[in-house]
């Protein structure tokens, strides 16, 4: 396992890069996608008292599928800047 305090800003930025291109993010978010449509249409038929944990439920889905492509940007911002310092 990685620990992420040891790992630098560059070589995160590699990794990600290389995972998003990969056949496996492809298959994962295609599958994942399924998943959070799924759950914002339940979230929309659900009963009034659940419905905004499940609507919750389907935003930190949605936030962590868009993670990795977040944290590329960042990176890729954090990188630009130090390299013009």
């Amino acid at each position: 396992m990685i620990d992420i305090k040891e790992l630098n800003k560059e070589d995160e930025l590699v990794i990600l890069e290389e995972g998003l291109k990969s056949r496996f993010w492809e298959v994962f978010t295609a599958r994942y996608q399924h998943m959070i449509f799924t759950t914002m249409g339940a979230a929309l038929s659900e009963r009034t008292e659940s419905r905004e944990w499940t609507a919750g439920k389907a935003t930190g889905m949605k936030d962590a599928l868009a993670y990795p492509a977040t944290r590329v940007r960042n990176l890729r911002t954090m990188t630009k800047d130090k390299k013009e310092e």
